[in-house]
């Protein structure tokens, strides 16, 4: 498998497994003479309903076996109920797991129930130490949204401008209107302004 994705020439950023294929990804890209990082998702992706000891214990044994980015997922009760400071000890709790691997924050923003958790989310997100917040982890019956878009982009602005650090956007899918498609990719501070007025423009 790792030989037909290296020859699609549609490799991303980094292979992205679960955490019990970590070790098998590693070994299978160094074989092939591929620098690719290894990224994996956790902490019972997608549902995030496992005890937090073992959600930890997940993102531990995944940056053991040497993935360099761990994709967390939020537990939405902690955000439908307004439990924000402890959504932020989780989240503070997953980053000190991840040492030295970069944190994305998947907040299955079509599970929150408003655009205004969603911005709390994302602050909080971010406020707890993630390198990334990304929309949705796909498996949600809603995923990425023009207005869900807009609103992560003006927290990254607003916490950027807030604190000097910069953290990036992610989304899972295509963000689509009747004629035009954004692809799925990444942006950081220095693209948010554009993006927002993109995404505007689209809803005009």
């Amino acid at each position: 498998m790792i030989k037909s994705i290296l020859t699609s020439h549609k490799v991303g950023p980094a292979v992205c497994v679960y955490p019990a294929r970590v070790c098998d990804a590693v070994r299978a890209l160094k074989a092939a003479g591929c620098d690719i990082p290894v990224a994996s998702v956790a902490t019972g992706f997608p549902a995030g309903q496992t005890h937090l000891k073992t959600r930890l214990e997940e993102i531990r044994l995944a940056v053991e076996d040497g993935a360099t980015e761990i994709d967390v997922v939020i537990n939405r009760t902690l955000v439908l109920t307004g439990q924000w400071e402890a959504l932020y000890d989780e989240i503070r709790q997953f980053r000190k797991a991840c040492g030295e691997a970069h944190l994305k924050t998947i907040l299955a923003t079509g599970e929150l129930g408003s655009l205004t958790n969603v911005y709390k989310a994302s602050m909080i997100a971010m406020m707890a130490g993630s390198d990334f917040i990304k929309t949705s982890t796909g498996k949600e019956t809603v995923n990425a949204t023009f207005p869900v878009a807009i609103v992560m982009l003006r927290a990254i602005r607003d916490f950027f401008w807030k604190t000097g650090n910069k953290v990036y956007y992610c989304q899972h899918i295509f963000l689509q209107s009747k004629d035009n498609v954004i692809y799925n990719t990444s942006y950081s501070h220095d693209n948010c302004l554009y993006m927002q007025m993109v995404c505007m423009s689209y809803l005009c």
